[in-house]
């Protein structure tokens, strides 16, 4: 689906679009999460997770987590978990949503728990 020029683009936009859920503005971070909402909704499950566990989970801010964690979520819930947990789907993605869930469950904020 992606060429590997496309794949690194893409994963900068992602990025992007995460630091701005975290915003001062309210129009902007509504934007954002509406775009990303859309990007989880349109493109393959393994394309989603892959760019919203690069620096989502991690980053310092508690916003952009919460929106990681609530995107990675649905996601999962659109993907349904039989496909997620089923033997012939993808392993990087599984492994990955179930250990960015577990650190989502341990953070300090609660909203992101």
């Amino acid at each position: 689906m992606f060429l590997p020029t496309q794949i690194i683009e893409f994963d900068e936009i992602v990025d992007t679009l995460l630091c701005k859920t975290a915003d001062s503005n309210k129009f902007i971070r509504h934007d954002a999460n509406l775009a990303l909402d859309c990007m989880v909704t349109h493109i393959p499950i393994f394309h989603a997770i892959r760019a919203l566990c690069n620096k989502g989970p991690d980053h310092k801010n508690a916003l952009v987590r919460t929106a990681a964690a609530r995107l990675i979520v649905c996601a999962v819930v659109i993907a349904g978990p039989q496909h997620i947990l089923h033997p012939q789907s993808n392993e990087y993605t599984r492994r990955r949503i179930i250990l960015n869930l577990v650190k989502f469950l341990n953070d300090k904020n609660t909203e992101t728990r």
